[in-house]
């Protein structure tokens, strides 16, 4: 106790520090905008515009508190700029202005993630999503609401089907006609397209035309679309076993009806990480990622034409999160991420097996298939050793025997 005694006023200063700054007011505060009506906003939301010793925005937002506070900056690009200067202002009296909800495809994740979270509050209000659902009377539960400032069209591309709804956020007039180029060129152009600039401010205009005929050339910035999916263009199927056509490949690949076993050995779930091991054409890696958009996958292919068929339908169809690397996996693995799961495709060695066993954490699912009599029985012994199933994969199709028909041959797949 004497010796705490002794060490109590050296302690005192930093426990009141923490607890103030456990309890201090966020010095930034986060406001969303959707109208050019400012009267909408709480008094004490215009009080602290005015307040302010700094307020930073979209033009077309500062331009609403002109009379209320000099103060004002506008938002740079990349936004990033915007944030170190925020930061530079740390403890003074900051607000920024966003569209809407600030953190539905909006300003405050990109911000909030270099704040502690009692430095700043955030006031939303109804989101660009709610305003243009509320427009067209779709029920938002509904409706797919995405962000495409940044992201490639193919992104969306497995989620399109008949009468499937969509509000998407698209930088400029430029990006609109290009997505509407894109979706007709899918198979989708006769879906009816909602042009919505400025929502709910005085200038806001909504015209409509089918993606096919969309040709405005005049479509001002902030803009959001609106469409049901129609048109004839193919619809991804949800099951898993995805059809063989959709991946670029050389013949090596896993047919559907292995891919969907497959799949179902590995049970997936969202947020997993995947690694695919002599990938071949990549559609294992590829479906894991259509499952879920939170997956990502790490494929490891050592010839060059087949890592190169797999970045190519990761490009088509959108997918950001898939890691292609061209190598003998034997190299790369003790670098990489650990994985949730991993498949074995080709290549297997008991080499290879045990460098992967004494990786992998507790827990993680471990598949791989075969179709030769030496993996198959290299399979067995590592099965008695190391436990797990051993399952046998049999599947015909019907062809053509001169006049008749018969079942073809396919080879029957071991999968450990």
């Amino acid at each position: 106790w004497s010796k705490f005694a002794k060490l109590l006023p050296s302690l005192v200063p930093p426990i009141i520090s923490i607890f103030f700054f456990m309890k201090q007011t966020p010095w930034l505060k986060i406001i969303g905008i959707n109208s050019s009506d400012i009267t909408i906003l709480p008094k004490s939301l215009i009080k602290s515009i005015k307040d302010a010793d700094m307020v930073f925005g979209a033009k077309r937002h500062l331009s609403l508190f002109q009379s209320l506070n000099d103060n004002l900056e506008p938002l740079k690009i990349p936004f990033k700029k915007t944030i170190d200067r925020i930061l530079t202002m740390r403890g003074q009296k900051v607000i920024l202005l966003v569209s809407g909800d600030p953190f539905w495809y909006g300003a405050g994740n990109l911000i909030s993630n270099s704040l502690q979270d009692n430095e700043y509050i955030s006031y939303p209000v109804p989101s660009t999503f709610s305003l243009i659902a509320s427009k067209m009377g779709w029920p938002i539960e509904q409706i797919f609401c995405i962000g495409l400032h940044a992201k490639l069209f193919r992104s969306i591309r497995h989620l399109l089907y008949q009468k499937a709804k969509f509000i998407l956020l698209l930088k400029n007039g430029d990006q609109v006609l290009q997505f509407s180029k894109w979706l007709t060129s899918e198979g989708f152009g006769k879906s009816q397209i909602y042009i919505i600039e400025s929502i709910g401010f005085k200038n806001e205009r909504i015209r409509d035309t089918l993606a096919e005929k969309l040709t405005f050339s005049n479509i001002r910035h902030p803009v959001s679309i609106a469409f049901e999916v129609k048109g004839k263009g193919f619809v991804f199927p949800s099951s898993t076993g995805k059809d063989d056509f959709i991946f670029e490949n050389d013949g090596q690949i896993s047919k559907k009806q292995i891919r969907a076993i497959t799949l179902s050995s590995l049970s997936p779930r969202p947020a997993q990480h995947l690694w695919d091991i002599g990938s071949g054409s990549g559609s294992i890696s590829i479906e894991w990622l259509l499952i879920n958009n939170l997956n990502c996958a790490t494929a490891i292919e050592i010839k060059k034409s087949r890592a190169l068929q797999i970045k190519k339908t990761a490009y088509k169809l959108g997918l950001e999160k898939l890691n292609v690397i061209q190598t003998d996996a034997m190299k790369v693995l003790k670098k990489l991420e650990k994985p949730d799961a991993v498949f074995i495709g080709g290549g297997f060695t008991e080499k290879l097996f045990k460098c992967v066993w004494n990786i992998i954490p507790n827990g993680t699912t471990l598949v791989a298939n075969s179709v030769t009599l030496e993996t198959n029985a290299l399979f067995s012994e590592l099965q008695k050793i190391y436990g797990g199933n051993l399952t046998k994969i049999e599947i015909s199709n019907i062809k053509k025997l001169g006049t008749k028909r018969s079942w073809d041959y396919n080879y029957p797949v071991t999968q450990f």
